[in-house]
């Protein structure tokens, strides 16, 4: 599953830079995401990956290791998604008057409901006309079949966060 996500919203991304004015790509929750590294972008893209001071930390330590070079301009923003982060954003160069291609992958999940509604109601005030943003969602049954149990526990004992809003799949 999380291959054939991350192949279909690589694909997206990518169509939706090349194929209209988008040359701002935001990156929510961007974790260990290395697109700014492997993807082919076109000339002038700018990739904007938010996330928290201590997941950069990590992140920019294996950046360097591997000596990494990103294949745009590529923009930290640290900044925990629980508090304000568009100033954050908007600070790292963003133009919120120019279109953009957001992308929360594996994030939604982990969000309660009044922080899902918080975090569209940023993304759309800043979001010019024709801005375009990548998703997935899932229903409680993921949460909380016999099928995804055992990843679930998995992640937990991982010490992998809940923390945003889902503290107990089994809660639902």
């Amino acid at each position: 599953f999380l291959t054939i996500r991350t192949r279909f919203f690589d694909h997206s991304l990518l169509k939706a830079v090349r194929e209209s004015p988008i040359d701002q790509v935001v990156i929510l929750a961007a974790g260990m995401d290395a697109r700014a590294f492997r993807l082919e972008w076109p000339g002038g893209v700018r990739v904007f990956e938010v996330d928290r001071d201590d997941v950069f930390r990590h992140k920019e330590a294996v950046l360097a290791r591997m000596n990494a070079t990103p294949a745009c301009d590529r923009r930290i923003v640290r900044q925990d998604l629980a508090q304000p982060w568009v100033p954050a954003l908007v600070s790292a160069g963003f133009d919120p008057a120019k279109k953009a291609a957001f992308l929360a992958e594996g994030l939604l999940y982990y969000l309660d409901e009044p922080a899902v509604h918080s975090l569209f109601d940023a993304v759309r005030g800043i979001s010019a006309p024709g801005s375009w943003i990548g998703l997935d969602a899932v229903n409680r049954e993921v949460l909380t079949s016999p099928f995804m149990a055992a990843y679930l526990k998995k992640l937990t004992e991982l010490g992998c966060p809940w923390q945003f809003g889902v503290a107990d799949p089994d809660a639902f």
